[in-house]
């Protein structure tokens, strides 16, 4: 479906088969960066709704787009199915792509608003981003090591230690030590660099993995700040878990 599809006198297929996949894997895929659908496109040239974001991402490379628009574009242009732009939140910090997304700035200084996202190029890695290889691999002994491994960093939201954070251009980024796990003790398996902005709020509520990412809670009293309706369905979660044990 997608051959009988154009852009700029091209077909869809020519345009991943001549640029979006041979820069993918030239430029990114060796350090471990994943391109949404690619791999099943490789296999039998299926274009899937993670990759109609990416094609659609990249023929306005450099440009700041709207989720809502790659939703209807995939829709009209593929015949695809698709509710949400999930991939396009996600490729940057998670796939390692060169993308932006809520206040992300771009190159010229313009910043993404809720909603809005781009793809700068298929060339570079993301700055914020490092692979999960790349994390396992590297054994850290001190502080300056974990920083330099996550290239000076904040491994959750990607600010650069000593330059103006992008949430607040006032404040210069200043790196501290991110408790992964707050029952463990603040050793270096158990670090991951985080901006103040970051640490701060958190603090030792919620555990982390080597990505930044929240993958659990620490402080149960976390749940207290949570609507009614989140706090019931986590009751009947636990109750449904633990109503034959003893606690």
């Amino acid at each position: 479906m997608a051959s009988k599809e154009y852009y700029e006198g091209r077909d869809l297929n020519d345009l991943l088969d001549k640029e979006i996949i041979p820069l993918w894997q030239k430029n990114l895929e060796p350090h471990g960066v994943r391109l949404p659908g690619g791999p099943s496109y490789i296999k039998n040239k299926k274009i899937t709704k993670s990759l109609g974001h990416i094609i659609f991402a990249y023929i306005h490379k450099g440009k700041i787009i709207k989720g809502r628009d790659s939703i209807n574009w995939i829709r009209e242009t593929l015949a695809i199915s698709v509710t949400d732009d999930q991939t396009l939140r996600h490729m940057s910090t998670q796939q390692g792509l060169n993308g932006r997304k809520r206040n992300g700035i771009m190159p010229n200084g313009d910043i993404c608003k809720p909603g809005e996202y781009s793809l700068i190029d298929l060339e570079n890695v993301y700055s914020g981003w490092s692979s999960k290889a790349r994390l396992n691999k590297l054994k850290p002994s001190g502080w300056d090591d974990i920083k330099t491994i996550y290239n000076n960093k904040c491994a959750t939201c990607g600010a650069t230690e000593g330059q103006p954070h992008q949430k607040d251009n006032s404040t210069i980024t200043v790196l501290e030590k991110g408790h992964m796990d707050s029952s463990k003790p603040l050793e270096i398996e158990n670090i991951i660099p985080q901006c103040t902005l970051c640490n701060k709020p958190y603090k030792d509520s919620f555990m982390f993995d080597k990505n930044g990412y929240v993958v659990g809670i620490s402080n149960p009293k976390i749940i207290n700040k949570s609507n009614s309706a989140v706090q019931k369905q986590v009751y009947e979660i636990l109750k449904k878990k633990y109503e034959n044990e003893k606690v």
